[in-house]
C-alpha cells in the first residue's frame, strides 16, 4: 500500500494517498517513522500543490499564498512536535524541530530544541550554526560567537559560518578576529565579495578609508546585486570628504543598517 501511495502522490492525488497511508498506519506497520514522514511529505507536496495552482496574477494572489504557507507551516509544526513527542532521543526528528520553530519565528524554542539537537551529538556542525542563528535573532551575539566558533573548528571549510563569525565579531568591535576570518574564506575563495565587504569594514574601524574604499569597490565589482555595499560605499566616502573639509581623521562610518551583526549581510 506504500507504494501505491506514493505512486498517488507522484499523480498529484494525495487524498487517495493519504487514505492508503491511513490504512497502513492502523496495522501492525503503523508505529514505523518512515510512514509518519512519508504521510507529513505528502500533505505538504498537497499544500504545495495548492500554491502552484494559484494564479499570480489574481488581486488576492498574495493574501490566499500567505494563508496555505501559513496553513503549511503549522501543519509541519504540530506534526512535527508529535514526532518529537513519540521518539524524543531521535536527533534529525529534534533538528528539524528546531528548524520549523526558526521559520515561524520562534527564536527561543528553536534555541531549545538545537541544543536537544547537541545533547544527542555535540559535534553536529548545522546544529552549532542553527544555534548560533537563533541566538543572533535573541541579541546574544555572544553566544552567537561561540557557536559560530564551533561550527568552523568541526567544519573548517564551512564559508558561511566564517563569514557570519566575521559579521559577529565586528558587531562585538574585536576587529583582528574579524579580519582573520575574512582572510581565511579569502585564502580558498579570493573571489568572495562578502569577505571584502568585511575587511573594507574593518579597514574602516581603524579610519584607514582609502583602503575600506578599495575593498568595498572590489564586493561591488564582484557582486553588483549587494545593494548595502552601494550605501556603505557612499558612507565611506562621506565620512572622506569630511576628512579632507576638516583636514583631519573622522570617524569610521557606521553600518548602513540598524543591524549591526547583519552587515555586510543584509536579511
Amino acid at each position: 500500500p506504500s507504494s501505491l501511495a506514493e505512486l498517488y502522490t507522484q499523480k498529484k492525488q494525495f487524498d487517495r494517498a493519504l487514505e492508503l497511508y491511513d490504512r497502513v498506519k492502523n496495522s501492525e506497520m503503523g508505529n514505523d517513522p518512515s510512514l509518519e514522514r512519508a504521510i507529513n511529505t505528502t500533505v505538504v507536496r498537497r499544500f504545495e500543490h495548492q500554491l502552484e495552482q494559484l494564479n499570480p496574477a489574481a488581486p488576492d494572489y498574495a493574501e490566499q499564498s500567505a494563508k496555505i504557507q501559513k496553513e503549511k507551516l503549522d501543519f509541519q509544526v504540530a506534526d512535527c512536535q508529535q514526532r518529537v513527542e513519540k521518539y524524543p532521543t531521535d536527533l534529525a526528528i529534534r533538528f528539524e524541530m528546531g528548524a520549523l520553530y526558526f521559520q515561524a519565528g520562534k527564536y527561543r524554542e528553536a534555541m531549545i530544541e538545537f541544543r536537544n539537537s547537541l545533547q544527542v551529538d555535540p559535534r553536529f556542525p548545522e546544529a552549532h550554526y542553527r544555534l548560533a542563528l537563533a541566538y543572533l535573532q535573541l541579541q546574544n551575539a555572544e553566544a552567537a560567537q561561540r557557536e559560530l566558533n564551533e561550527v568552523v573548528t568541526l567544519d573548517p571549510k564551512n564559508v558561511e559560518a566564517q563569514l557570519r563569525l566575521a559579521s559577529v565579531l565586528l558587531a562585538r568591535q574585536q576587529f583582528d578576529q574579524a579580519q582573520a576570518a575574512a582572510e581565511k574564506v579569502l585564502a580558498s575563495d579570493p573571489k568572495n565579495s562578502r569577505a571584502h565587504a568585511v575587511l573594507a569594514q574593518r579597514h574602516a574601524a581603524d579610519g584607514a578609508l582609502d583602503d575600506a574604499v578599495e575593498e568595498l569597490q572590489k564586493a561591488i565589482e564582484l557582486d553588483p546585486q549587494a545593494v548595502v555595499n552601494y550605501a556603505a560605499l557612499g558612507a565611506l566616502h562621506l565620512s572622506a570628504g569630511r576628512r579632507a573639509h576638516n583636514n583631519g581623521p573622522t570617524a569610521p562610518p557606521e553600518p548602513p543598517v540598524a543591524d549591526r551583526t547583519a552587515w555586510p549581510f543584509p536579511k
